[in-house]
């Protein structure tokens, strides 16, 4: 997942930043599905500003090792088939396994690789969309209803869909015959990453719809049985309940019709690849045929290994962590940043300076007081609210000091204090200490900004202020040869 590079002061911590101020880029999230129950959670969040392929491989190897220590047993690991992931699969294959697996060996345990099978349909959408035609190996096939018939080297073609959505968005609602199609779904250049409209592309009404409307063309035809071949597809590796009405959204069993028809498709997108035939990508036609086969054999296996089984939904293997899943909802982003990093002002603050140039590191002091409703917590084994000056009460306010550099530099939380009753002299040692920090990490403070409340009035006057000639000068606290 994605982060916008920012940085962030909050519970006294900067977040969203490494230790040598580098902003992340990437958030990399490990969740844990059950097959047989409804359960997942996040397992481990590793955020990166750079993504390489030994980082994320170590961190599999790691969190494989603290699952297997306990009762639980890893049968799959399932990622999106980018450049990066594919790269981490390679090694994992070297390392544990032998060249052509689809599968590793940990702890002598099978682990299978497959990739995200959400992610792929939308790549398949895109392909097609981008290339236009695909020209297809023989397919012939029957399973449940379906009857799928498409001869060697036909063509499936992409503008048959917009042909067809303003053909039949002429009828009424209740009459039209591909009512998930809109102008959206055939022309998808600005939402490539909608799942929904992938889906709308490959609707079966879709394929119905195409033989009424285009009958005398073979590539209609041919078009309607590719949406045919992915909507069978679709249907077997999304099984959600074992009592769907249709016989292929009821999961795997052993030998069923969609264990061989996995089979079947693999081997066909297979045949696909070696014909060189323009269309999908050869990474797209790898991540398919794979994790087609890596999916029956995991269901295979799983049945045999457990007897009390009598079927697999596949469902429980997706992952999808950019989109809200129906089994999972992930953190929000900001949530996400927050959780990554921690560093203390001290460290940080002569890396920001080292960091600027000599002008940039003029910077005044914000001074506020924030209200806060008194009361006490207990979180993370810690009792907070008390009062910074007196832990005997609850603090009232939040007493914020802020730097901000005078030309284009950060903008940096150096303390917040909770307090009961502030007064000025307080606010002053507090003042002073975030100064003293400021300069001895290479800043240079020229001034402080506060509001006109009675306490910094008086506070103004710890500085010595010379409200008669020079009310905006004060001397300084930590070097009285300045103002």
């Amino acid at each position: 997942m994605f982060l916008d590079r920012d940085a962030r002061y909050t519970g006294s911590e900067f977040v969203g930043i490494n230790q040598e101020f580098i902003p992340y880029e990437s958030i990399y999230c490990f969740m844990v599905n059950f097959t047989e129950i409804s359960k997942s959670f996040i397992l481990h969040t590793l955020p990166l500003v750079k993504s390489t392929s030994d980082i994320i491989e170590e961190t599999i190897i790691s969190l494989l090792q603290r699952l297997s220590n306990t009762c639980l047993k890893v049968v799959a690991l399932v990622c999106d088939n980018c450049h990066l992931n594919i790269s981490v699969y390679r090694k994992l294959i070297a390392r544990f396994g032998q060249d052509g697996d689809l599968f590793i060996k940990f702890n002598g345990v099978k682990i299978y690789l497959l990739y995200d099978v959400v992610h792929l349909i939308k790549t398949i959408r895109n392909n097609w969309y981008r290339f236009g035609t695909f020209t297809l190996p023989s397919f012939s096939y029957n399973v449940d209803v379906f009857s799928i018939n498409c001869l060697e080297k036909a063509k499936a073609n992409w503008a048959f869909l917009p042909r067809l959505f303003h053909r039949d968005s002429s009828l009424k609602c209740y009459l039209r015959k591909a009512p998930l199609l809109s102008e959206t779904a055939v022309n998808p250049s600005q939402n490539k990453l909608s799942v929904k409209l992938a889906l709308a592309i490959f609707d079966i009404r879709n394929a119905t719809a195409l033989v009424q409307y285009f009958n005398e063309s073979s590539d209609g035809s041919t078009t309607a049985e590719f949406i045919k071949i992915i909507y069978v597809w679709w249907s077997i590796v999304n099984s959600k309940s074992a009592i769907h009405p249709q016989r292929i959204s009821r999961g795997i069993a052993e030998d069923s019709d969609n264990y061989n028809y996995l089979l079947y498709f693999a081997n066909w997108v297979s045949r696909r690849k070696d014909s060189h035939l323009p269309g999908l990508t050869s990474q797209t036609f790898t991540a398919l045929a794979s994790t087609s086969l890596g999916l029956a054999q995991l269901s295979n296996c799983l049945l045999k290994e457990n007897p009390h089984l009598t079927y697999i939904l596949t469902s429980r293997f997706h992952q999808d962590p950019l989109e809200k899943r129906e089994n999972l909802r992930l953190p929000s982003k900001r949530k996400m940043q927050m959780i990554t990093s921690s560093t203390d002002v001290d460290s940080m603050l002569p890396r920001i300076f080292n960091n600027l140039k000599k002008n940039q590191s003029l910077c005044f002091l914000l001074i506020d007081e924030l209200k806060l409703r008194p009361r006490i917590l207990f979180s993370g084994g810690y009792l907070s609210g008390r009062a910074h000056n007196n832990e005997e009460v609850k603090a009232t306010s939040m007493l914020c000091v802020m730097i901000r550099c005078l030309h284009s530099g950060p903008s940096l939380m150096l303390s917040i204090l909770p307090v009961y009753r502030l007064n000025a002299q307080f606010q002053f040692n507090v003042v002073v200490k975030c100064t003293t920090k400021v300069e001895q990490a290479g800043g240079t403070v020229i001034g402080s900004i506060t509001d006109n409340h009675k306490v910094n009035q008086q506070y103004c006057k710890q500085l010595h202020l010379n409200v008669t000639k020079e009310p905006w000068l004060a001397t300084r606290p930590i070097d009285n040869n300045r103002k």
